[in-house]
């Protein structure tokens, strides 16, 4: 299943660059998903266990987000 995180209000650039530094030799595969976050302010990805880790990245530092599953 196809997961999205949203950005749901105004966000640091730099902010995200900041977690992405700090989190991407954490978890295989998440640096991909800021660097969505960062263009985009979204990303998607099969992989629950990455989508769920960077969420809890961004909401550790005061980011709100929605997670939603995408109709393939």
């Amino acid at each position: 299943m196809l997961l999205k995180i949203t950005i749901l209000d105004e966000y640091d650039k730099e902010l995200i660059n900041k977690i992405q530094k700090e989190h991407a030799d954490k978890v295989s595969g998440i640096y991909e998903l800021y660097d969505q976050l960062y263009v985009l302010g979204y990303c998607q990805s099969y992989s629950d266990s990455r989508i769920y880790y960077v969420a809890y990245t961004l909401a550790k530092n005061n980011i709100k987000v929605k997670i939603s599953k995408v109709k393939e």
